[in-house]
């Protein structure tokens, strides 16, 4: 396993970059492929019991539909009715599901138990199987808004939070990794920290050869709208309320097929001087499974230490 780097200097060599979002945006958009229907799930039970969550739902005004989420209460909750705690969100991968795509909660109880993280709060929100984290009203498909609008007040409403900035981390994988991103660029006004594991970074071309349907229905298949839903467009907008104020950590293996795009990424941050911490996993694919046995605490620790 690589170390972590803190980087503010030219990264990697024979890096596939983001393809210029300003020229991306120029693009022509291809040829619209047959509409495919598609229901959003928003709502998805456990499979069988998940020890340490509690499944719960909320009613979004913006979807007018029941969306769920998971959420994680650290030991003593319950004990000190006095107490708050800082929150971090987790935004699920493609075709799957707020119960279903989950960073293992347990290594996190753990080192609360071994004191070697401070409690948090953890909720594991729905994005939709297939959205990128992006809203379409024109398809009643709203999982930014959701989150952002509806998601984060009732978590700070109903629990014992800190409902600060500064109290407050997203992360997330694939296209969570993208959506976390997304929000923690757009929204740097929100979150004191952002995690992403090999995130779906892709240029307009590759997103339109591999997720056409997605392009579609909830891009319009318009490279204007993709480029203006992408982080690097986030990225590159708020960079004055980023850089130095928002702390990143992003984390691929080198059998994942979506390293070109991380590697873009820490390219893009390293030229604009954005500190971040980037991790290659030798061998690792694009699992999960793989790489929180890797990294185990580190996303929660990392999350810990920016909050203040």
């Amino acid at each position: 396993m690589r170390r972590i780097v803190f980087v503010l200097s030219i990264a990697l060599v024979g890096l596939v970059g983001l393809v210029g979002l300003v020229g991306l945006a120029a693009a022509p958009a291809v040829e619209a492929p047959p509409q495919q229907q598609q229901v959003d799930r928003w709502s998805t039970l456990p499979a069988k019991p998940q020890p340490l969550l509690v499944h719960k739902t909320f009613r979004s005004k913006s979807m007018d539909a029941e969306v769920g989420y998971n959420l994680y209460l650290p030991p003593g909750y319950d004990a000190d009715a006095a107490t708050r705690y800082p929150v971090l969100y987790w935004l699920h991968g493609m075709n799957q599901s707020e119960s279903t795509d989950q960073y293992p909660i347990r290594y996190l109880d753990d080192a609360i138990k071994a004191k070697a993280v401070k409690p948090m709060i953890v909720v594991y929100a729905s994005g939709g199987q297939r959205t990128y984290y992006t809203d379409n009203p024109g398809i009643h498909c709203m999982p930014e808004t959701s989150i952002i609008e509806e998601l984060i007040p009732l978590i700070d409403a109903t629990c014992r939070t800190s409902a600060v900035r500064e109290q407050r981390a997203i992360a997330g994988m694939s296209m969570g990794g993208f959506g976390s991103l997304k929000f923690a660029f757009k929204h740097p006004e929100l979150f004191s920290s952002v995690t992403a594991f090999a995130p779906g970074i892709r240029d307009q071309e590759s997103f339109a050869k591999d997720r056409p349907d997605i392009l579609l229905r909830m891009f319009g298949n318009d490279a204007k709208n993709y480029a203006a839903n992408h982080p690097a467009t986030w990225l590159k907008t708020n960079l004055k309320e980023i850089k130095g104020k928002l702390p990143v950590s992003l984390y691929v293996g080198t059998k994942d097929y979506l390293l070109a795009g991380s590697r873009s990424l820490h390219q893009m941050m390293t030229e604009m001087g954005v500190e971040h911490a980037y991790q290659e996993f030798e061998g690792v694919t694009h699992n999960l499974s793989q790489y929180s046995a890797q990294t185990k605490a580190v996303p929660f620790v990392f999350a810990a230490e920016h909050f203040r």
